[in-house]
């Protein structure tokens, strides 16, 4: 009975932190910000990796997918942002 118990309460909290994965990797898709295609867990982390060049890689996805798109750094959505007049009327 208690070896039940624990592998119920294992097997909600893996759910529940694959939910929540799930729920952090739809940042973008929400926002209709464009994304290269990304690895579930590892996000863009596994393909920055296996790059020569993390600079020619942005560069390839930032001519594939505008100058404002999205990535993701594990689980964590992170703006890149190509364009400098985008910031020009934010800090004047």
């Amino acid at each position: 009975m208690f070896f039940f118990l624990i592998s119920f309460l294992v097997i909600i909290i893996l759910l529940v932190y694959y939910l929540k994965l799930r729920q952090c990797y739809q940042y973008f898709k929400i926002r209709g910000i464009p994304t290269p295609p990304f690895q579930f867990f590892y996000g863009h982390f596994k393909t920055l990796w296996n790059v020569p060049s993390n600079y020619r890689q942005l560069e390839s996805w930032t001519k594939q997918y505008g100058k404002i798109y999205g990535i993701y750094e594990g689980s964590s959505p992170v703006f890149v942002v190509s364009d400098p007049d985008f910031f020009s009327g934010d800090f004047r």
